[in-house]
């Protein structure tokens, strides 16, 4: 039982942080993007791409790792 309460806390803090590190970057993001003269609806545009490649290849490459 102590190794599953190890995993359910480590289950729960690899989302916290790598959330925090992407909340943390994207005003960077968006500064670098603008210092490349992208203007905001392009930076946009970008980050939403990145978004939904995220969740579109979550599926597969998490169909491959279950195999």
């Amino acid at each position: 039982m102590q190794n599953l309460k190890g995993n359910i806390q480590f289950f729960l803090a690899v989302p916290l942080f790598s959330n925090l590190f992407t909340s943390l970057m994207a005003p960077f993001w968006v500064v670098y993007f603008n210092r490349i003269n992208l203007d905001f609806a392009q930076i946009s545009l970008l980050i939403i791409i990145n978004h939904v490649a995220v969740t579109l290849f979550e599926i597969p490459t998490g169909a491959l790792a279950d195999t």
